[in-house]
């Protein structure tokens, strides 16, 4: 059995291993993290003393003979700085229990491993598996969302359901109502953010021909950096509220003019993003969250705490402001709190009986393993077959067979 082979087993065997346990337990344990780095270090360092073999024209029990040659071991360390930083970030950035951080950061090693000539290695191979990691598992989630929220629908009847809508009803006419004295500033955000989308629309077109454009990598990446940037811009844009009024201006009237432009495809297209985006992060900043916290959310008294249970916004500013302890209150992350945490709140004295919301983890593991199995074993990403898919779909399914079967 050759090497490659052996790490494809142990990568698939892992892999299952270890997402089985995390939705069992809702933890991935560091001793299988260590066996997972036992075996990447053990691999890795037998095709680095093969390549030293080979390099100096020495043979010794099969060493030297197929060999990789040294720059590709710059190119793994420069690839799993990508990957660790990208892990840390979405650990820091709440999004990620430090667990499948490290399970990605391993996989994303393994995988290279495994293939030496991956789409993308090293430059934005890490950023392939995250996107083939959480696509998936947002659909994933909209449609246990949908199917779940139709369940109920079926459960309540129509009287319910009756009372639901008309409920709906009266709370978007009321946020209307507030809204309209404030109306103009409303209209004049939202013809700011209609100029963004135009700029990006313009710099899709010119960047066009580019190969992660033609993929869907580009355009979500584009999508996903508005996301993240999306607070601090929209400040920005209701403090300047005609600076990009202006800047359009500006622009058309130095060089608009001299552009060949098919300026109703860009409004329409321009349109059509802003939203896209519009429910991208609607759902993303409610339905999402919303949707998984409430259905594993429970009222716990502060006494009552685990380790591993993860405190809600609203109990979290409680804790924080009630924190009595001697160190400053802890960050909030997506491992929940920690046995520091708990013995510190369990010493508390004369405080109130709290009854604060806690929710469970995602077991998200299995989506870590998915993702890295679908970078491994297809040259594109998920969001290229989405794409192929909706313009032809028996032709996608055929193509999807031809990959996967060679």
């Amino acid at each position: 059995m050759s090497l490659q082979l052996a790490l494809y087993v142990f990568f698939v065997s892992f892999g299952m291993v270890v997402s089985y346990e995390d939705w069992k337990a809702q933890k991935i344990r560091n001793r299988w993290i260590l066996w997972g780095v036992g075996a990447c270090g053990a691999a890795l360092l037998y095709l680095f003393v093969n390549s030293l073999f080979g390099h100096w024209k020495m043979r010794w029990w099969g060493l030297g003979e197929y060999y990789l040659p040294l720059g590709f071991y710059p190119r793994v360390a420069l690839h799993l700085l990508l990957a660790g930083s990208a892990g840390v970030a979405l650990w820091f950035g709440r999004l990620w229990p430090a667990g499948d951080a490290k399970l990605y950061i391993l996989f994303s090693l393994l995988a290279v491993l495994v293939d030496h000539n991956l789409v993308g290695f090293p430059f934005i191979l890490f950023l392939r598996m995250l996107i083939n990691i959480f696509v998936p598992a947002g659909l994933w989630v909209l449609a246990s969302a949908a199917a779940a929220g139709l369940w109920r629908m079926g459960r309540s009847g129509r009287e319910s359901l009756l009372k639901g809508l008309t409920a709906l009803v009266d709370r978007a006419v009321q946020r209307a109502m507030e809204v309209w004295p404030y109306r103009y500033g409303y209209a004049l955000h939202l013809l700011n953010m209609y100029i963004l989308f135009i700029a990006l629309h313009l710099l899709c077109d010119r960047i066009a021909m580019l190969r992660f454009m033609q993929d869907g990598l580009g355009q979500l990446l584009m999508m996903l950096g508005l996301y993240v940037v999306f607070a601090p811009l929209n400040n920005v844009l209701q403090k300047y509220r005609y600076g990009p009024v202006v800047l359009a201006a500006a622009w058309w009237f130095i060089w608009g003019e001299d552009m060949r432009i098919r300026w109703g495809f860009v409004l329409w297209g321009s349109a059509r993003n802003l939203v896209f985006f519009g429910l991208l992060l609607g759902v993303m900043q409610s339905l999402i969250r919303l949707f998984l916290r409430k259905e594993s959310e429970e009222q716990v008294g502060y006494k009552e705490l685990r380790s591993g249970m993860i405190l809600s916004e609203e109990a979290w500013r409680a804790v924080k402001k009630l924190w009595s302890g001697e160190t400053p209150a802890p960050n909030r992350y997506a491992d929940g709190l920690f046995p520091d945490d708990l013995a510190a709140l369990h010493s508390w004295k004369d405080v109130p009986d709290l009854v604060l919301a806690v929710y469970r983890a995602t077991p998200f593991a299995v989506w870590v393993f998915l993702g890295s199995l679908i970078t491994l074993t297809s040259r594109r990403n998920v969001m290229y077959w989405m794409m192929r898919f909706w313009s032809d779909a028996s032709g996608t399914v055929a193509e999807l067979l031809r990959s996967w079967c060679a």
